[in-house]
């Protein structure tokens, strides 16, 4: 049997490297950027796409009363992608998207308090700011393995393993998210 001597230094520096050199950490959530924020707050406040695959409205910074975005210009909001064991597939699953709080930087107002994601068929549910804040919230626009299917094109996916509540994380986990009312 082999032994090996490892010192206590290299030790805390293997485990710090990776996030220091890889993305950013949100408890043991490892987030990855995929590509950089094109957009700015002044190019998002004109924005109305068509066709749209998300609305946003209610307390945002737009000269409009509503945000109308298509996937390519969610796209340049900067995509992050993380890897977590997705509860309904009961496999682990990486997820590309948009942090929600990258999101909410360019079209929300600074003093939102909540998000209403409401789903195509019409499931919605309020995320306290506190939530979108505390935890790498996306908002997902592929999945690896596979697609969406009838959950997307665009679904909130948290980091599920590191949840201090998994049955509040599942709730807010809204699956063919359409429109987000900013409150």
């Amino acid at each position: 049997m082999r032994r090996f001597k490892i010192s206590l230094p290299a030790v805390i520096l293997s485990l710090l490297l990776p996030i220091f050199l890889s993305g950013v950490a949100y408890s043991d959530v490892e987030v990855l950027q995929v590509s950089p924020m094109e957009l700015t707050k002044a190019d998002v406040r004109q924005l109305n796409s068509n066709p749209a695959i998300l609305s946003i409205s209610g307390n945002i910074q737009s000269e409009q009363k509503i945000l109308r975005l298509d996937n390519e210009t969610i796209r340049k909001m900067g995509l992050s992608s993380y890897m977590v064991r997705d509860p309904w597939l009961e496999s682990r699953v990486t997820y590309t998207g948009v942090l929600l709080s990258h999101l909410l930087e360019l079209t929300a107002s600074e003093d939102y308090s909540s998000v209403l994601a409401i789903a195509s068929d019409g499931y919605r549910y309020e995320i306290p700011a506190t939530e979108i804040q505390r935890w790498p919230v996306l908002l997902a626009i592929e999945n690896t393995p596979g697609e969406f299917g009838d959950k997307g094109p665009l679904r909130i996916i948290f980091p599920y393993d590191d949840h201090t509540d998994i049955t509040m994380a599942r709730n807010m986990s809204v699956w063919s998210v359409a429109e987000l009312v900013v409150q």
